[in-house]
């Protein structure tokens, strides 16, 4: 009878121990998904704030390009009519730097093989008009005409910037339409001269909706306690970039990933976990980069650290942060390997980011 006694007692234990064991497990899993989750989603927040913008903005360009380029396809009669089209259109759209009209070769004989006119806005009151179409200008051989002459969609397309020495005198970017004559044939782009600044103003705008949102007092992101840092940058056709964020190398896109199954991809670099979010913008073909992570980002202070688990995950540890000009950190080493160590892990990794906002000594 005590035999029976005990087993059913040692039972009853290993039951209880497993239940506890598997309530346990389920608060750490949760509490990991959300940390995770709530990562994920503030770096999709950025990008869909920033991109949903950004796309709005080309497309009022795109609206604008196709109703004005059919006054310039109004008035190919004559090569002064197309400067004088040309500077209705700016007058009435001054926020971009110019227009120009680029045409296939010798298609107004008493202007030669090359006639590109374009015109640009100097101040508030003038408006300069000029030829820039020449031997030493050869818009042929430049890729923003190849493109548009070989673009059969008809839509137009928005230009990886390039520096105009001749028209805009600036880094911009051009957003080109077909020109047709009244038999439906191209003879010409029209594009339309835009300024890399309303990039930069964008992301900056968006950045600021992004402080308020997630900090809670006016410093400036990365000069916070544990808020999210982030990186941004624009990308064109060929990976190179356009603006934003210097310290975003965009080789990590080809580095190692692997997706979370919260959906999120993450890459590991210096055993620090990253999030990266792309997005294709819309009537172009560039990328929109934002790389996030959740440590303050200081030029006067460098920290590397590595973690090499003995499994795919583990239960090593070491953490940062700044508060108050003060730098906490913890290092740990949790019995164990794997999934269950990895789980102790990011809860204690929040207990002591939790705690350390409130105690300065250590306990």
């Amino acid at each position: 009878m005590d035999k029976l006694s005990k087993r059913i007692t040692w039972r009853v234990i290993l039951i209880m121990l497993c239940f506890n064991v598997l309530i346990i497990g389920a608060i750490l899993i949760f509490v990991f998904a959300y940390s995770l989750a709530n990562s994920g989603m503030r770096g999709q927040y950025v990008i869909d704030g920033i991109g949903g913008r950004m796309e709005s903005m080309v497309k009022a360009v795109k609206i604008a390009a196709r109703n004005n380029v059919a006054e310039v396809e109004d008035h190919l009669d004559s090569p002064e009519k197309v400067f004088d089209a040309l500077e209705h259109e700016l007058r009435l759209n001054n926020q971009y730097i110019g227009f120009a009209a680029a045409f296939i070769s010798d298609y107004f004989p008493s202007q030669g093989r090359w006639f590109e006119p374009y015109v640009r806005l100097v101040d508030s009151t003038h408006i300069e008009r000029k030829q820039i179409g020449s031997a030493q200008h050869d818009y042929f051989v430049q890729e923003w005409y190849v493109m548009g002459m070989h673009d059969e969609t008809g839509e137009g397309y928005l230009s990886d910037p390039y520096y105009d020495a001749d028209g805009g005198m600036s880094l911009l970017c051009s957003y080109i339409l077909p020109i047709c004559d009244d038999k439906g044939r191209k003879v010409g782009l029209y594009c339309i001269d835009l300024s890399l600044d309303w990039l930069e103003n964008t992301i900056e705008e968006d950045l600021e909706n992004v402080r308020k949102e997630f900090l809670s007092d006016s410093k400036n992101i990365g000069e916070s306690d544990d808020q999210p840092y982030f990186s941004i940058q624009i990308i064109d056709s060929k990976g190179l970039k356009i603006i934003g964020s210097d310290s975003l190398d965009t080789s990590i896109l080809n580095g190692k990933k692997k997706e979370t199954f919260m959906g999120f991809e993450m890459v590991d670099l210096i055993g620090t976990p990253y999030y990266i979010h792309s997005r294709q913008l819309a009537g172009t073909d560039w990328t929109l980069v934002v790389f996030q992570h959740n440590h303050p980002h200081r030029d006067e202070i460098e920290i590397y650290g590595m973690l090499t688990p003995a499994k795919s995950v583990g239960g090593d540890l070491y953490d940062f942060f700044l508060r108050d000009d003060e730098l906490f950190f913890c290092i740990g080493d949790v019995s164990g390997k794997g999934v269950p160590a990895s789980l102790v892990m990011a809860v204690t990794r929040t207990l002591f980011r939790n705690i350390a906002a409130h105690v300065e000594a250590p306990i």
